[in-house]
């Protein structure tokens, strides 16, 4: 269903979006280092699929905005956390 959102509504879900992003990147490598990488990684997927319903079942522009932002972090601290990685020289 369309939300009827104007153009400068729809690109602020977007900048939600990449700035939940750019937290998730910062605080994953600490959080895998606290926790570890697969409950890391299970905690990302999971806020994925919470964001997923959150999307939804958004009305509004608010909500959609919060949930792109917590899709963004969830996302990004997973394609961190689901790197192999790389061996120390």
């Amino acid at each position: 269903r369309d939300l009827g959102l104007d153009p400068l509504a729809a690109a602020s879900t977007l900048t939600a979006l990449g700035t939940g992003g750019l937290v998730g990147r910062a605080i994953s490598g600490v959080l895998s280092d606290r926790i570890g990488r697969m409950p890391g990684l299970v905690m990302s997927l999971s806020l994925q699929m919470l964001a997923f319903f959150g999307f939804a079942v958004s009305s509004g522009y608010v909500g959609l905005a919060a949930w792109s932002a917590v899709y963004g972090f969830a996302y990004s601290a997973g394609s961190v956390l689901f790197r192999r990685p790389q061996a120390q020289p």
